[in-house]
């Protein structure tokens, strides 16, 4: 009967705290990475001066991820700011909110009939990236995930304006309304209609 011995080492990379857990059986596969983890420990409290909305959990992609919404304000459709490991701040929108529930199905059978139950819940939201201007001002959406545990903010209107190329003011263009859920005018550029 032969031994097998395992190993496990922990080894620290900042800035984004990339921990890298490494199993290996000393007998065959010694210094082979079995699982790689990242956590998000970026200092973005200074940029806002304002506390966090919200932090992105589970499994995160390079187009859409979810996060726990803290503020009860936040709609569908409204903007957040989330920095990315890599190109910074990136602007997103709220794609769809619900309503997480520790309510089972045959609690809320009881609560049909009449009877009162407490329950908590949780507010998450399905955010869409869109980005941040370059640049050159051209729009570039990171073609990597932003890091699950991010914390998310509430994004000043000047950098949705800047990020959405909404700029102009109502006498330099064609005014068509505000931006759902802000007072950020919509104005089209004349020599782009």
């Amino acid at each position: 009967m032969s031994s097998i011995s395992l190993c496990c080492n922990t080894f620290f990379y900042p800035p984004t705290n990339i921990y890298l857990h490494n199993l290996t059986n000393s007998n065959e596969n010694m210094g082979k990475s079995s699982d790689i983890i990242e956590t998000s420990d970026m200092n973005d409290e200074p940029k806002h001066g304002t506390k966090s909305i919200g932090a992105v959990f589970g499994n995160v992609s390079s187009i859409t991820f979810k996060c726990i919404l803290t503020d009860r304000s936040i709609k569908e459709m409204d903007h957040i700011e989330v920095q990315h490991p890599s190109e910074g701040w990136v602007i997103g929108s709220v794609d769809e909110l619900e309503l997480r529930s520790d309510l089972s199905k045959d609690d809320a059978s009881l609560v049909a009939c009449g009877k009162e139950m407490k329950t908590t819940y949780t507010r998450v939201a399905s955010i869409k990236m869109i980005g941040k201007r370059d640049e050159n001002g051209r729009l570039k959406r990171p073609l990597t995930p932003v890091l699950p545990s991010s914390k998310i903010y509430k994004p000043s209107d000047e950098a949705i304006k800047k990020v959405l190329g909404l700029g102009l003011k109502r006498d330099e263009g064609t005014y068509m309304g505000k931006l759902l859920n802000t007072d950020i005018d919509v104005v089209l550029d004349p020599l782009f209609m």
